[in-house]
């Protein structure tokens, strides 16, 4: 999981995504307890891939600690200062 504002030019790249186009990324929240259906589904079977991928890592790094954490407990990434390199690309661009 990337942090807002990290991953661009990879994401650019998957995506085909010029460089002239303006691209910002932001954290959201996860709860698998608030999914329903077949997104839940879906999601226990993501958490049981991504946490066999990051234990079998062995030595985890702070990223992979809070990746654990958000999978097994949930949690909310969303930070309004997140929303200032937006701001002032719309206020620059008056758009």
């Amino acid at each position: 999981m990337s942090k807002t504002g990290e991953g661009i030019e990879r994401i650019r790249k998957a995506n085909e995504i010029a460089s002239t186009i303006p691209l910002f990324t932001l954290q959201g929240a996860f709860y698998l307890s608030e999914l329903k259906g077949i997104d839940k589904l879906i999601m226990k079977l993501m958490k049981n891939v991504l946490t066999k991928q990051i234990t079998d890592k062995g030595t985890l790094n702070e990223d992979d600690r809070d990746m654990l954490k958000l999978l097994n407990e949930g949690g909310d990434r969303v930070d309004s200062s997140n929303l200032n390199d937006i701001l002032k690309y719309i206020k620059d661009n008056r758009i």
